[in-house]
C-alpha cells in the first residue's frame, strides 16, 4: 500500500494544474495517494502492539525497493545503476542492523 500511495503521489504531481494549486491538491491521484498514508499511519500504529520493532524495521525499508520497482514498471522510470545501488544499501544496512551477533 505504501508503494502504491507512493506512485499515485507521483502520478498526481504529474498531472498537477499549474495554474492552481489547490486544484493540484485535490486530483484523484494526490488525494487517493495521500489517503493511503493516512490510512498506512493508522495500520502501523496498530502493527507495533504486534510486531517486534527489529522485524517492523525489515518489513518498512522494503519499501524502498518495491516503490523502485513499481516506477519501473508504472512510471516508467530510468533503471540506473546509482538507484539500484542506493536501493540495495538500504536493505543490506537492515540486514545488518538486524543481526543477532
Amino acid at each position: 500500500m505504501n508503494s502504491y500511495s507512493q506512485i499515485l503521489l507521483k502520478k498526481g504531481a504529474g498531472s498537477a494544474d499549474d495554474k492552481n494549486i489547490l486544484l493540484s491538491f485535490l486530483n484523484r491521484y494526490t488525494f487517493t495517494g495521500y489517503f493511503l498514508f493516512l490510512a498506512i499511519t493508522v495500520i502501523n500504529v496498530f502493527l507495533l502492539k504486534y510486531i517486534d520493532l527489529k522485524q517492523f524495521t525489515i518489513i518498512l525499508s522494503c519499501n524502498y525497493l518495491i516503490a523502485y520497482m513499481m516506477a519501473i514498471y508504472f512510471l516508467k522510470e530510468s533503471f540506473s545503476l546509482k538507484k539500484v545501488l542506493g536501493t540495495l544499501l538500504i536493505v543490506i544496512g537492515v540486514i545488518v542492523f538486524n543481526l543477532r551477533l
